[in-house]
């Protein structure tokens, strides 16, 4: 009770410091100036249980200090692409405000990006199993009032103990620690829901599980899914890999479009081929230290109309 009535604040020197430092981020285009920038960064980054004021896609919000989405942007401007191309199409196919799950929901930067590029009056159900992530998105959400609700809970395929979120950075957290916690699954937390048009999974090496814990939701409301499929993490909490493909494909699920982790389209599978989605995974390892290689998928079942959205 004590952890849903704690609030959290900025602080007004860390704010003007790190809005400073993404304002120059083009340093980075520079051998002389950008290892100064780098020093000057990991300073402010290392005020850890800190938190900054900033502007996420044209909404203020707050996040923990040295939180770096928003220089992956500055990076990689395609990041959000297939995110975006399937909100866009999924508005177009229902022609009506939209009900998404958003699992892992962080910061609440996905339903951020949502509502700068909808019209719509979308609905959004949060999870997210980290108690401090919980008291960032209620912050960063409450202007959206009855169209924002948040679940705080562990996802996996069943109702079964896993591993605590442990975050070594302040933007990104794994399931692995040795101390357990329950965690619930999609079918059970959605269970009063109406209908469920998208589904958005990024919880670092537990998305198949995720999706194995919602097949009556997917049998039921056929939801567009997109979800991360990052091998070495799946591998490192001995995960089955082919998992997500197999819980979705017995659903009904027959077109896989495949992103790289920089928003790059790459293929459109129109089945499972276990051999292809082998040699993706041995990509992805060979990868996965030099450039965090992974991919994000869309899944979405008897449709080709996707395909006219991808930019």
């Amino acid at each position: 009770m004590q952890e849903e009535q704690k609030k959290i604040y900025a602080s007004p020197l860390l704010t003007i410091a790190y809005n400073t430092l993404l304002a120059t981020y083009f340093f980075r285009k520079s051998k002389i100036l950008f290892p100064i920038w780098r020093k000057i960064w990991d300073l402010v980054a290392s005020n850890k249980g800190k938190y900054v004021n900033t502007y996420i896609h044209g909404s203020k919000a707050m996040v923990p200090v040295g939180h770096w989405y928003l220089l992956v942007l500055k990076t990689y401007p395609k990041f959000n692409s297939p995110l975006k191309s399937l909100i866009r199409f999924a508005e177009n196919h229902y022609s009506r405000d939209l009900v998404i799950v958003d699992v892992g929901s962080a910061v609440g930067d996905t339903v951020l990006l949502i509502e700068e590029i909808s019209s719509m009056k979308n609905k959004y159900i949060c999870i997210d199993g980290d108690t401090e992530y919980n008291l960032i998105v209620k912050e960063n959400l409450k202007h959206l009032k009855d169209r924002f609700y948040l679940i705080n809970s562990l996802i996996s395929s069943n109702e079964e103990e896993i591993g605590k979120i442990v975050k070594d950075n302040p933007t990104t957290g794994i399931a692995n620690s040795e101390d357990k916690e329950k965690a619930s699954y999609l079918d059970e937390l959605l269970k009063n829901e109406k209908r469920v048009d998208v589904i958005k999974i990024d919880i670092d090496g537990y998305d198949g599980k995720a999706i194995s814990g919602a097949i009556e939701i997917l049998n039921k409301f056929s939801p567009m899914v997109i979800f991360e499929w990052n091998v070495p993490l799946y591998q490192s909490l001995s995960n089955d890999i082919f998992e997500p493909f197999k819980a979705l494909y017995s659903s009904g699920y027959n077109k896989f479009y495949w992103f790289d982790n920089f928003g790059n389209f790459l293929i459109l599978q129109n089945s499972i081929d276990l051999s292809v989605l082998t040699e993706m995974a041995k990509f992805s390892n060979l990868k996965f230290s030099s450039s965090g290689l992974h991919y994000d998928i869309v899944a979405i079942k008897e449709s080709n109309d996707f395909i006219d959205f991808i930019s």
